[in-house]
């Protein structure tokens, strides 16, 4: 997933993180592939975060920030993605681990609510192995 990230436009420039030993591990594996070097936040109020709470820190986020990572946890991310997108697609059916849910937005990060924003990519690590070996289970 890492790999495939990195290949993604924009990079993101900000990484919000859980302070969680998971997210973190996860994080590390995921840095090697992002060029430039984004900033990193680690934040306590991204532990196991209702959507609602999600939703007031995204929209704290400066407007000049183009793209923006969070690294958290289930199910308040799947839940966070399914109510910003205007149509969650694939995203309704799950959020697995080490998933990617790209949604793009119009107008200010204090701008966004519920079900405005466009499901840009939903990419989980099991299509990613599918696509590289179409045999894989």
């Amino acid at each position: 997933m890492g790999a495939f990230l990195g290949t993604l436009k924009p990079a993101p420039a900000l990484i919000l993180c859980s302070p969680a030993a998971r997210t973190r591990e996860t994080l590390e594996l995921l840095l090697p592939a992002l060029h430039p070097s984004p900033a990193i936040l680690y934040e306590e109020g991204l532990y196991l975060a209702e959507p609602g709470a999600l939703l007031e820190r995204i929209r704290k986020l400066p407007a000049n920030m183009d793209c923006v990572l969070l690294v958290g946890h289930n199910p308040g991310l799947h839940e966070l993605g399914g109510r910003l997108a205007s149509d969650p697609g694939r995203l309704a059916e799950g959020f697995p681990t080490a998933a990617l849910a790209m949604l793009q937005l119009t107008g200010t990060w204090a701008d966004l609510h519920w079900h405005r924003a466009k499901l840009g990519l939903f990419q989980t690590a099991k299509d990613l192995i599918r696509d590289l070996d179409p045999d894989a289970d």
